[in-house]
């Protein structure tokens, strides 16, 4: 169960709604409705780690950041690393204007996590995940980012993995690199895990492809598995909500896409069905 923002942006405007939204997910990460409603009020808080990657175009050249943090370790308090983890998502949002300065267009996908019970934690296990494909036009950087859970031992499986070595999101990581690099396409890849029956609550995803040259590439998907979709606290937690403005197409968890609202936010918001790929209408 985790919070998501995934999008692009250019020009002025748009660079600061997605600033801004950024600072929502951090608010959601820290105290959060509708995880309590879905939890039946066990958890509020989405602190078992955060990551970001940006991809920012000044001129013909992009720069990327990437950054990934959990501090758990075995046998720490979780109270003190929850704050911990907060605190460092919370700082992270606040450098990201400095970050956008000077820039013409932005790809940024940010993730805060809460794990599901029995998966690995720590850093290297925040999300987005960084894979590499290999291409027949070359090798491309693969970053994934997941609001769900699927069955990752089919897909472990499949790809001679360990699954109690890795989170189900790193599994499907691998697996979407694996299918590009087999020639398929990211649509393709997130079908085949719905397909298989493998999505246990969602598939709510954000897939970002950077390439050697050229501009990034930003995939989303949505998806709510059948039993979730029978119970209102939880469909309206992992309900995807595709974000629209002049300079910006984002795609948000419910939460964000309510503080968004409640802010008076110049959005208009959708239901996110399915894979969309995300472009700027206009890249000046």
């Amino acid at each position: 169960m985790c919070r998501l923002l995934a999008g692009v942006a250019w020009g002025g405007e748009g660079l600061r709604l997605l600033a801004g939204l950024a600072g929502l997910l951090a608010r959601a990460a820290e105290r959060d409705p509708l995880l309590a409603r879905a939890t039946g009020g066990r958890r509020w808080s989405h602190c078992h780690g955060y990551g970001i990657l940006l991809a920012a175009r000044r001129g013909a050249s992009w720069r990327v950041y990437y950054e990934r943090f959990d501090a758990w370790a075995p046998g720490l308090p979780e109270g003190g690393v929850c704050r911990a983890n907060l605190e460092a998502l919370k700082a992270a949002v606040e450098r990201l204007p400095r970050l956008l300065e000077g820039a013409r267009e932005a790809l940024l996908v940010l993730h805060a996590r809460l794990a599901s019970p029995g998966e690995p934690r720590g850093t290297l296990n925040a999300h987005p995940f960084r894979v590499e494909a290999h291409t027949q036009a070359g090798p491309v950087e693969v970053y994934l980012a997941h609001n769900g859970s699927v069955e990752k031992e089919p897909l472990a499986r499949l790809h001679g993995l360990d699954p109690r070595a890795y989170t189900d999101t790193h599994i499907l990581a691998i697996h979407t690199a694996a299918r590009l690099s087999e020639g398929r396409s990211i649509p393709e890849a997130i079908s085949e895990v719905e397909e298989r029956g493998l999505v246990k609550t969602a598939l709510d995803l954000a897939v970002a492809i950077l390439h050697p040259t050229g501009p990034p590439e930003l995939y989303v998907n949505g998806y709510i598995s059948p039993e979730l979709r029978e119970d209102p606290a939880k469909l309206e937690y992992y309900k995807p909500i595709l974000l629209e403005a002049s300079q910006l197409r984002a795609y948000a968890s419910t939460t964000i896409a309510q503080l968004a609202t409640s802010q008076g936010l110049p959005l208009e918001a959708h239901t996110l069905n399915g894979t969309q790929k995300l472009e700027p209408a206009i890249r000046q």
